[in-house]
This record gives structure tokens, C-alpha cells and sequence, in this order.
């Protein structure tokens, strides 16, 4: 590749090499299930703590650097009704604190904190050959930015409107819904059918984010004022103002508009012997999205893209498995504001893996080889197409099992 016009490398050596980004993660979790008879209980609660530091120029100087604080809850009560219909309740909730650390040198969001609960209901429904599920949520969410500690006063960074006492609260709510039923037609066939509503609250990025991004060569400018999504009746998107700072950033702003996204997903598989001896499957998915106030297309709205496979254990012994899969993302000729028409690509996959009896236990072995061809693409939905970073080339990756 033209080291000129890319800042991908083709070392080979595993040294750190900058621009580089540095994460620690910490996970603590707890999870039970309980039997009562036609009861079933469960509880989830999880603590998460995520440390990270972008580091561009200096490998002791942290550019970017944030530290999250993240609590999760789920606690849920399924009861058999009758053998043919089970309902589930719920709530699901979670707290996140994010800070900035002090020594970094750039600063792209506020500090700030999430508090979301969730209350849910599901149903499913058997008669006969039909199969119904039916489900509902009802989400709350507080989003609270807060740019008033000394490290942000003195770097400068401003919240939108430059609230006095340099804080925003945002409080955000509305309900989920889905509604989908399948009847198996034949052996082998099933017709299946979902309605669906969804609503989606803005991140803090999108709200309150006011800095440089330059991993995406970007400065981005958040929107205090956006109001909720709800699916199909209103759309989020990034889109460049077509600015540039004097550092060479590019500014993008967070917009909102009523938009439309429509499309589909098509799948097949086919066992000729009647089991895993051989499956022969296929996928298709066809997206589009249009701004309705501007009649543009939307922004990042993947390309069309066609994948298959074919799969079995060919030999007698069933030890060993085999695979062969291919993927094919057409032109993506249907760019939104900013962007630029992304080149079509091929990537073919394939592996081979073997088991192999070891007294009461088994150790499996296997090979894969990734973008066997070594394509050199850029997909359309990459943050890092403004920096013409392609993607990984040929990869090989060996698999090693023990199980006992």
C-alpha cells in the first residue's frame, strides 16, 4: 500500500506503534435462576469498569482518556401459565458514571451520568402449528452532563447554549413493542411474520459532545435539543457541514430529521441428507434510507450484500468438519451528505477442524484462513474511511480444545 495516502502498515512485527488506543476493562458478575414449579425466577447484577486512553503522538501523553463506571441490573419472573402459554416480567435498569481523566490533553464529551430503567412484559402463545410471542417495554431515561470541573473549565470545553452553572439534564421516555407469529406450512417450512415498534434515546455523544475526535479525523458537535426516536417515524445521523478547523479536523454535527428506513433480509439453508452431513445456506439483506425533509439518502446505510456458505462432516467417522463461506458487498452508490461512494468487495472464508478421543475427554484442533483472497477493501460502515484504513487482509487463525 502507498504509505502516502493510507496510515495502515504492513509491518509484521507485534511492537506498539502509534497512534494507538490502550483499554482495561474489570467485570464483576452475578447471575441465578431459581425453579418454583410453574415459576422461574432470575436475577442478574453486574459492575464494569472500562479505562480508556487514546495516545496519537507521544506514547507517554494520553490524548483522549475516560474511565466508566457501569452497573447493570436485570431481575425477571416467567410463570407457566398453561403448557401452551408462558408470560414473563421484568425490569431492567443500569447507572453509568463517566469522567474524564485530568491528564488528558483533548476533551470530546462532558462528564456525565446515565441513570435507565426498563419495565417489560412478554408473551408466547402455542396453538398448533402456531407459534405467537407478543412483548412490551416502557423505558425512562436521565442523561446529565456536567462540564463544571476544574480540567474541563480550564481546557474550555462548553456545553451546548453555555448553561451558567455548566450543566444539562435531559429525561427521556417511551415504549417498545413487538408483536410476531410463525406457522410451520410443511416439513421443513415455517412462514414467519413481526411487527415491531422501537424507541431509542440520544447517547451522550450525540447530546453533549463538543471536541476533536481524531481517530475519525473529526470535531464533533452534539445537539442538546434532540428529542427521542421512535422506529420509522424519525432518524439520527451523523452528516459533515463540509467545515474544516485550522487543525484539518473536519466538523461533523449530529442532525435529526424524519426519515424512512426500509428493506429486508432473505435466508435459506438445505440439508440434502437430512442432517449436518452437508448444509447449504444463503443470505441476502437490502437496506435503504432517505431523509423526507431533504430527500437525500441517509448516512451510513451498510451497502447490499449477498453471503453464503456450505458446511458438513463429509467422513464417515463425523470427526472432522469442514467450511467454505463467501461474502459479497456490492457498490455502495447511494452515498449520504458528506460521504463518498464506497468500491464493491469479495471475501472468502474457509476452515477445517478435527476432533480426536482422548480417554473421557476430546481435544479438538482446527484451522481457519479469513479473506482467504487478501482483498483490500474499506467497508462502507467504517469510521476510519476518511484516513483510507482498510481491513484486516488474509488471516489465519488456529483453534486448539480441550474439553473435560
Amino acid at each position: 500500500m502507498d504509505n502516502t495516502e493510507t496510515l495502515a502498515t504492513s509491518r509484521s512485527d507485534r511492537n506498539m506503534q502509534l497512534p494507538f488506543q490502550q483499554v482495561r476493562d474489570h467485570m464483576v458478575s452475578y447471575n441465578q435462576t431459581t425453579e418454583h414449579g410453574r415459576f422461574n425466577t432470575a436475577l442478574q447484577l453486574s459492575w464494569h469498569m472500562n479505562d480508556r486512553e487514546e495516545i496519537e503522538d507521544v506514547a507517554d501523553e494520553i490524548d483522549l482518556g475516560l474511565v466508566q463506571h457501569h452497573i447493570f441490573y436485570n431481575a425477571r419472573i416467567a410463570h407457566a401459565t398453561t403448557e401452551k402459554w408462558r408470560n414473563t416480567l421484568g425490569v431492567q435498569g443500569s447507572v453509568l458514571d463517566e469522567r474524564n481523566k485530568e491528564e488528558a490533553k483533548e476533551i470530546l464529551v462532558p462528564d456525565a451520568r446515565f441513570n435507565e430503567t426498563g419495565l417489560y412484559y412478554m408473551s408466547d402463545l402455542e396453538l398448533g402449528k402456531t407459534f405467537i410471542q407478543a412483548g412490551l417495554r416502557y423505558d425512562f431515561r436521565n442523561i446529565r452532563g456536567d462540564a463544571g470541573v476544574p480540567h474541563l473549565i480550564d481546557y474550555g470545553f462548553t456545553l451546548p447554549g453555555n448553561p451558567s452553572d455548566r450543566r444539562l439534564s435531559r429525561n427521556f421516555s417511551g415504549f417498545t413493542g413487538s408483536l410476531g407469529a410463525s406457522h410451520k406450512i410443511g416439513e421443513g417450512h415455517t412462514l414467519k411474520a413481526n411487527f415491531s415498534t422501537g424507541f431509542r434515546a440520544p447517547d451522550l455523544a450525540e447530546l453533549f459532545s463538543n471536541g476533536p475526535h481524531p481517530g475519525t479525523n473529526r470535531f464533533e458537535i452534539g445537539d442538546a435539543d434532540f428529542g427521542r426516536e421512535q422506529s420509522l417515524q424519525a432518524d439520527l445521523f451523523f452528516a459533515a457541514t463540509g467545515e474544516l478547523r485550522d487543525d484539518g479536523l473536519e466538523i461533523w454535527a449530529f442532525d435529526q430529521t424524519d426519515g424512512v428506513l426500509y428493506g429486508g433480509e432473505f435466508s435459506a439453508a438445505y440439508m440434502p441428507f437430512g442432517d449436518d452431513r452437508l448444509t447449504l445456506s444463503a443470505a441476502a439483506h437490502i437496506i435503504r434510507g432517505e431523509d423526507l425533509n431533504s430527500d437525500e439518502n441517509l448516512t451510513f446505510v451498510p451497502p447490499d450484500q449477498l453471503m453464503f456458505r456450505i458446511g458438513g462432516r463429509p467422513f464417515a467417522d463425523d470427526a472432522t468438519s469442514l467450511f467454505l463461506g463467501g461474502r459479497y458487498a456490492a457498490l455502495q452508490n447511494r452515498p449520504g451528505p458528506g460521504e463518498a461512494i464506497t468500491p464493491a468487495y469479495f471475501l472468502l472464508d474457509a476452515g477445517a477442524e478435527r476432533s480426536f478421543p482422548m480417554g473421557s475427554t476430546v481435544f479438538t484442533a482446527g484451522i481457519s484462513v479469513f479473506n482467504a483472497l487478501n482483498a483490500v477493501y474499506v467497508d462502507h460502515m467504517s469510521i476510519l474511511r476518511s484516513f483510507n484504513v482498510t481491513h484486516p487482509g488474509r488471516n489465519i487463525a488456529v483453534n486448539l480444545r480441550l474439553n473435560f
